[in-house]
């Protein structure tokens, strides 16, 4: 119904990269939102979740740590975070190797 809402473009590539099928559609969708929503940590988190599906780990972690830094008592930002980090074999990692999120426009 509204096509350039950030929250149903965010919904919809989330969808997509959650169930693991059109994973270039959702990276588009999610970068749209991120650009008509910046800063926002959900969509920040979500493009690092389909970074992760696309095996873009370095990118997916970016995001991801973003994502908690905006959120930081958001827990299912912090599962995410955890888990990737955690299947990953990262067990401690330098907040001076982080260089933010590729589309993130929060810095």
């Amino acid at each position: 119904m509204e096509p350039d809402s950030p929250e149903a473009l965010n919904f919809v590539g989330y969808s997509y990269a959650d169930r693991g099928i059109k994973l270039d559609e959702a990276e588009e969708l999610i970068k749209k939102a991120l650009k008509l929503k910046p800063g926002d940590g959900y969509i920040t988190d979500s493009l690092g979740w389909v970074y992760f599906r696309q095996n873009k780990l370095s990118a997916a972690l970016n995001c991801l740590q973003e994502a908690h830094k905006i959120l930081p008592a958001d827990a299912a930002i912090a599962e995410h975070l955890g888990g990737r980090l955690r299947e990953n074999g990262f067990k401690k990692r330098s907040r001076r190797s982080i260089q933010g999120c590729p589309e993130s426009q929060t810095g």
